[in-house]
């Protein structure tokens, strides 16, 4: 296969799921297909918007089975094989380049979704190209660790800087039951309901994060 005919072939994929993404974003019209986007989102915060919208398209169970999702090399690196015969998830990957006129002009891909940057020679992004990734059902081997929040302990200090914030927007604010949430924004009604059970420093981190 010539380089141009590669090149072609190369353009037509990332063309082909770019219209995908378009048709999944132009079909979002219930506030189920939201709940299950802000689902998705809420698991795979590594990944771009754009990504998210793919994953979801090709595979809807993630958004209630809680599989990670992670490419081919990340997966061996945490000791697990993707099972042969498994079906991949095309996404996006952007293509970054160093700038021209570095010491060392050769491209370089970056890691997918990725926003760190080695040192030395600014990048500069040329494009995209579709890569998969498999979710964790789709793979064999090590269990992976359990990475669960860590509350904060201790008295607060900037509940009434943040509160008083809160308030100017419109906001009502409070101490109260969020269910298993730390806390919980009510557009609709204007309130920030912060849970009772937590202390004072966790309830300033989550009433900085509902702000």
């Amino acid at each position: 296969m010539s380089a141009a005919v590669a090149s072609t072939d190369k353009a037509d994929k990332v063309r082909e799921l770019h219209d995908r993404l378009v048709a999944q974003v132009e079909a979002l019209v219930t506030s189920e297909d939201w709940a299950r986007y802000l689902s998705v989102a809420a698991r795979f915060h590594s990944y771009s918007a754009n990504n998210l919208w793919l994953i979801l398209a090709q595979r809807p169970d993630l958004a209630t089975t809680g599989d990670r999702v992670a490419g081919y090399q990340t997966w061996k690196r945490l000791g697990r094989q993707v099972q042969a015969g498994s079906k991949g998830i095309a996404i996006l990957a952007p293509c970054v380049y160093r700038r021209r006129g570095a010491d060392d002009a050769a491209p370089t891909t970056a890691p997918v979704d990725s926003t760190t940057e080695s040192a030395g020679a600014a990048r500069v992004l040329r494009g995209f190209k579709v890569v998969h990734v498999f979710a964790q059902r789709d793979t064999t081997g090590d269990p992976l660790p359990e990475v669960a929040p860590v509350l904060l302990e201790g008295e607060g200090a900037l509940w009434n800087a943040l509160a008083a914030q809160v308030t100017a927007a419109g906001f009502a604010v409070s101490r109260g039951d969020c269910g298993s949430a730390n806390g919980c924004t009510n557009f609709a009604a204007r309130t920030v309901v912060v849970s009772e059970h937590l202390s004072g420093r966790q309830a300033d981190k989550t009433l900085a994060h509902e702000l």
